[in-house]
């Protein structure tokens, strides 16, 4: 994945014979919720704000990359 050496990886559910039994679950739980959300809400950029590039060469370093924070709005369907 992406070139990196597997120590590189961020491996959230472990990996082999000692890796999370739960992980299925929690990824099905995530893609419930998100798909929830992406179906009651409309996601926007507040008005009078512009939304950061997602440029990799931007984002803040840690295990992972970080976009920059940014703001969105959630509003409910009607």
């Amino acid at each position: 994945m992406y070139g990196f050496p597997l120590f590189f990886r961020l491996l959230i559910f472990g990996y082999g014979k000692r890796s999370c039994i739960g992980e299925v679950f929690a990824r099905n739980r995530t893609f419930l919720f998100l798909a929830t959300l992406l179906q009651t809400c409309n996601v926007k950029k507040p008005s009078g704000q512009s939304l950061t590039a997602l440029d990799p060469r931007n984002m803040m370093v840690g295990v992972v990359l970080q976009p920059q924070p940014y703001k969105v709005q959630f509003k409910l369907r009607k």
